[in-house]
């Protein structure tokens, strides 16, 4: 069974975090379970993990706390569990979201729209078979905002994936109009 890379952006606010001090630094301890679950709450995937963060004051220029990772799925739909923990203020927050995996042979379709912060063009890397990191695709970065704040004179990126495209031959490009409204 084929399985695809979900990449998920976890952020949590620093006004729900409590910073232990040290040596004029701000020091975060989170715990992180994420769950994958699909029919019958079957779990499909999890990530279980003790995040540490080590920030001078002044380079917590961003108002949340930011993890990527990625989970693996067939196609389907699922719900996605959140349980974070602050080991120093000793505060948890959980959360739940749907989401949906498509065919890959499903015909013309567009990923999940990632609302960022950025996309940067990464330099070339010699050809060296590894698991890409979350929110890499090809050679661009993509820096999501899963609060999906923005403020006005904030740029905003959006980014998605086409699939299913089926091109013909010498034609080499694909016309996609969105717009935005409140």
């Amino acid at each position: 069974v084929f399985s695809s890379r979900i990449p998920i952006a976890l952020a949590v606010r620093y006004e729900n975090l409590r910073p232990r001090r040290s040596a004029g630094r701000n020091n975060f301890s989170l715990d992180v379970y994420a769950e994958l679950r699909g029919a019958n709450a079957t779990v499909i995937d999890r990530l279980d993990r003790q995040l540490n963060f080590d920030f001078e004051p002044g380079a917590m220029t961003s108002t949340a706390l930011r993890y990527l990772f990625a989970l693996s799925a067939p196609a389907g739909t699922y719900e996605l569990h959140f349980v974070v923990r602050d080991n120093i203020g000793e505060s948890v927050g959980t959360s739940e979201e749907t989401i949906s995996v498509p065919e890959s042979a499903a015909g013309l379709g567009l990923s999940s729209l990632v609302l960022a912060d950025a996309v940067e063009t990464l330099p070339k890397m010699p050809e060296t078979p590894r698991e890409p990191e979350p929110f890499t695709f090809g050679d661009v970065r993509v820096v999501p905002n899963p609060a999906r704040v923005f403020r006005q004179g904030e740029p905003m990126y959006v980014y998605f994936q086409t699939h299913g495209a089926g091109l013909s031959e010498g034609r080499s490009s694909l016309r996609v109009e969105y717009a935005f409204s409140r």
